[in-house]
C-alpha cells in the first residue's frame, strides 16, 4: 500500500528541475539528518520527494500532539515568506507492512523481515509514480537500507547511499569488508550538524549537562549548542561514539563504562560535570571543538565545501541522465 498525505503531485509531471526522491530509514535517529538534507537539496534548486513510513509518521505527529492525517513535516518550508522562497518538497508516506499498532520493538525480527521485502516492494510501486523522467531523477536513500541500488538500476536512476553515522564508523565497517571482498566506492562528505532539532532546547542557558546514550545525532547537537555530555551507550556506533566524545575530545564523561551503572558514580558524574573542576575543563574542550564544528558547517568551511561538490555532482549526473544504478556515498 502507498499512502499519501495530499502533498504528492499526483502522477502528473513535475517541473522541469532535478528530482531527488529522499527515503529515510524507518528510525526517527534516521529521519532526523534525512529531513534536513531534504531541505537543503530543495534550497538548491531540486524538486524533492521525501519518503516516510506511516509508522515513524504516526509516531512523530503523536508525540507532537497533532492529528496524523493534516501533520506535513515539510509545510512550512512550502509556505512562501517575506525572506524566503518557498521550497518544492513533498512528503509521501509508505505502508511497512504492518498495522501502526504492531509493536516493532517486541517483534523486531519479524520486523525486520518486513523491511527488507515488504517495503522494498511499496517503495517500488511509489516510484513507478514518482519517476516521470528517468534522466532527472535520482534516488537517495539510507545506506541501513540493502535494496535501493537494485531499485535505482531497474529504474535506471543515480542512486546516493547516505550515511548517518560517523565516518570513522563507516571507515570501520569498510575496512572489515576489505578482508571479505574489494569494492571501489566514491566517499563524499554530507553537512554537519546544524538544524538539528534539539539543538535549541540543548542552547539553553539553564541546561548543565546531557545524558545521552551517544547516537550520532545527539552527540552533534550536543556539541553544536556547547553542552557537556554524560555518556551511556547502548548499541552499534553508540560504544565508539563514548570513545570520541570523552578520550578523544574530552567533551563528556562516561557512565557504566564497566557494563554496570551504580547511584553514587551517576551522582559523582552529575555533580562533576555541573560545578566540579571537571565541568569547567569539559566546557573549556567543548569551546574548541564547537568552533570547529561551526567553522565546518559555515560558508567556505569544509563541510560546506564538500556539499556544494556534491550538490554540484547530483546535479550533473540528472542533468545529463548519465549514472543510471550508479552509487554515490554522503
Amino acid at each position: 500500500m502507498v499512502a499519501s498525505n495530499g502533498t504528492g503531485n499526483g502522477g502528473g509531471r513535475r517541473p522541469a528541475k532535478p528530482h531527488a526522491v529522499v527515503i529515510a530509514y524507518p528510525y526517527q535517529g534516521h529521519v532526523i539528518p534525512a529531513a534536513p538534507l531534504a531541505l537543503r537539496l530543495a534550497a538548491r534548486g531540486f524538486a524533492v520527494t521525501f519518503v516516510n513510513t506511516e509508522s515513524v509518521h504516526e509516531q512523530t505527529a503523536r508525540a507532537l500532539g497533532v492529528d496524523r492525517h493534516r501533520y506535513d513535516i515539510f509545510a512550512g518550508a512550502r509556505a512562501s515568506s517575506d525572506h524566503k522562497e518557498p521550497l518544492d518538497v513533498r512528503y509521501e508516506l509508505v505502508s511497512d507492512g504492518f498495522p501502526l499498532g504492531f509493536d516493532r520493538s517486541l517483534n523486531h525480527d519479524q520486523f525486520k523481515e518486513g523491511e527488507l521485502h515488504v517495503l522494498a516492494a511499496h517503495v517500488e510501486d511509489l516510484l513507478r509514480r514518482l519517476v516521470v523522467d528517468p534522466a532527472s531523477t535520482c534516488l537517495v536513500a539510507d545506506t541501513f537500507f540493502v535494496w535501493p541500488a537494485t531499485l535505482a538500476k531497474k529504474f535506471g536512476v543515480p542512486y546516493v547511499s547516505f550515511w548517518t553515522e560517523p565516518a570513522l564508523i563507516f571507515n570501520l565497517y569498510y575496512h572489515m569488508d576489505l578482508s571479505r571482498r574489494a569494492r571501489p566506492l566514491q566517499l563524499l562528505q554530507g553537512p554537519a550538524a546544524e538544524g538539528h532539532h534539539h539543538v535549541d532546547g540543548l542552547a539553553h542557558a539553564a541546561l548543565a549537562g546531557f545524558l545521552t546514550h551517544c547516537g550520532w545525532n545527539s552527540v552533534l547537537e550536543s556539541v553544536w549548542a556547547g553542552v557537556p555530555m554524560l555518556c551511556f551507550p547502548l548499541l552499534t556506533d553508540q560504544f565508539t561514539n563514548r570513545r570520541l566524545v570523552v578520550r578523544e575530545w574530552r567533551v563528556g564523561v562516561p557512565i557504566g563504562d564497566r557494563g554496570k551503572v551504580f547511584p553514587d558514580e551517576v551522582s559523582a558524574r552529575i555533580q562533576g560535570v555541573i560545578s566540579g573542576q571537571e565541568g569547567k575543563e569539559l566546557r573549556q574542550a567543548l569551546r574548541k571543538v564547537t568552533a570547529k564544528l561551526k567553522a565546518a558547517a559555515a560558508p567556505g568551511g569544509s563541510s560546506q565545501r564538500s556539499f556544494d561538490d556534491f550538490v554540484d555532482e547530483l546535479t550533473h549526473r540528472c542533468a545529463c541522465g548519465g549514472g543510471g544504478g550508479r552509487t554515490l556515498m554522503t
